[in-house]
């Protein structure tokens, strides 16, 4: 009995001078937003990279031929990117969202750098596109202005020119709609997070084509 006794004893000590494991999670530096994980004094602070916006009202002017309307956007966007983090990345990546509008419903056609009409496509990768980019300073970090301004051509043809009218109207009537922009460095990692901005949708009526 004596001998089980010891060994019972030497067990609960051997188990009481187990090391936990070490944390092993390295904060990631940045100069953007920060989030805690855990709670109390030993939370891990993690900061991600992001990309600002600049976006101002959307405008899309409006032609009817018929019973086909043709909708001109022309994009006017600046993105704010950390100079240090654009220079890390291979590229800055911006989408459009028409789902909050009736564009969701129109075939487009983009023209690529190279000149290429492409139907139902534009690049969102801006290494391939045409844009304007300037250096500054904005809070005390390097930032690098990026302006995108490009054209996409709407257009949907309707059983009638009436039917065509009633939207070209409608549209012009609109207060509430809307495109959202979303953009990310890529290569995408866990410290990265995608920017998302909505901008109001207005349309211009213009001239009907003869």
């Amino acid at each position: 009995m004596k001998k089980y006794f010891c060994l019972l004893i030497t067990i609960v000590t051997l188990a009481a001078c187990k090391k936990e494991p070490a944390d092993t999670v390295t904060p990631v530096k940045s100069k953007t937003s920060t989030a805690a994980s855990g709670t109390g004094s030993g939370s891990t602070a993690v900061k991600y990279t992001s990309i600002g916006f600049m976006v101002p009202d959307q405008k899309l002017s409006m032609q009817l031929d018929g019973s086909n309307l043709i909708v001109v956007y022309n994009e006017d966007v600046i993105l704010l990117a950390q100079t240090e983090s654009l220079k890390k990345a291979y590229a800055v990546h911006l989408k459009e969202d028409f789902s909050a509008s009736d564009m969701i419903n129109f075939d487009y056609h983009s023209l690529t750098r190279e000149g290429v009409n492409a139907f139902n496509w534009v690049d969102d990768n801006l290494n391939n596109i045409n844009k304007t980019m300037k250096d500054t300073v904005i809070d005390n970090v390097a930032t690098t202005k990026i302006e995108v301004n490009r054209t996409f051509t709407f257009n949907h043809v309707y059983a009638n020119a009436g039917a065509a009218l009633a939207e070209y109207n409608k549209l012009a009537a609109s207060k509430s709609q809307s495109v959202v922009f979303s953009a990310y460095y890529a290569p995408a990692t866990t410290n990265v997070v995608t920017s998302i901005t909505t901008a109001r949708l207005i349309y211009i009526a213009t001239k009907n084509l003869p």
